[in-house]
């Protein structure tokens, strides 16, 4: 039918995949993408970029990750290495994803997504000191400070040097109030929530957050962190009843 009507059968399926994709119906979606994948022929890399993107939210990583390298393998660009880097974390491999992010730094510079991811990857890979070098290169140029600082306590954390890390976090807490004062838009406040939280201040933190979802009620960011807060309150309320 598609074809007695002029349209393309192989891009009218793909249009029904997508719409079942969007209406929230991905096994649909998958078995049309499946069938054009094993069509003779098939010159769409786009079927497997999608199929990659169905596979994950239906929690097959691995399969997610064969078909999203088909396409890395031919079009390498920014979007996708940050999509392939975070399955292979998600799959607990992040020396693979922490290599996939600088080959694309080699390839095309650095970027703050790819700085971010790799030293994300490395911390988890157990390189923390990689991680820290990383980190103190982003500190070198680094108008405003304190999120790389914040990093920085989180890699000296997962180190096990808690102390060096409460120091770097108070470190950030000043820079931050230094610029603060001048301009309190709402992601910095948002980030002095989240350094009060990392210190244990969760009062003042939850002070904070509550202060930018009056500002700005739908930022997303700050309700997060906001219910990360409470849920910590609770926990401590709880144990402290307990002991």
């Amino acid at each position: 039918m598609a074809r007695g009507c002029g349209i393309d059968p192989f891009a009218e399926k793909l249009e029904r995949a997508l719409c079942h994709r969007d209406m929230a119906r991905p096994q649909q979606a998958l078995r049309l993408l499946d069938e054009l994948a094993e069509a003779p022929g098939n010159p769409s890399l786009d079927v497997f970029s999608e199929r990659s993107a169905v596979r994950e939210s239906l929690g097959d990583i691995d399969g997610a990750i064969i078909d999203l390298a088909r396409v890395h393998a031919v079009n390498p660009d920014l979007e996708k290495t940050l999509r392939l880097g975070m399955l292979y974390e998600k799959r607990k491999a992040p020396g693979i994803a922490a290599s996939l992010y600088r080959k694309m730094i080699a390839r095309s510079g650095d970027s703050a997504l790819l700085s971010i991811s790799l030293i994300r990857a490395e911390t988890d890979s157990g390189h923390h000191d990689e991680a820290l070098s990383l980190v103190d290169v982003k500190l070198q140029s680094a108008a405003l400070k304190a999120p790389w600082l914040q990093r920085k306590a989180e890699i000296l954390t997962a180190a096990g040097r808690e102390a060096e890390a409460e120091m770097v976090l108070k470190e950030a807490l000043k820079d931050l109030d230094a610029i603060f004062k001048r301009r309190p838009v709402p992601i910095h406040r948002v980030t002095r929530a989240r350094i009060l939280r990392q210190l244990g201040r969760l009062d003042e933190a939850r002070s904070e957050l509550e202060m930018v979802l009056q500002q700005a009620p739908g930022y997303e960011t700050a309700r997060r962190e906001l219910d990360l807060v409470r849920q910590m309150q609770l926990q401590k309320k709880s144990s402290d009843e307990n002991r």
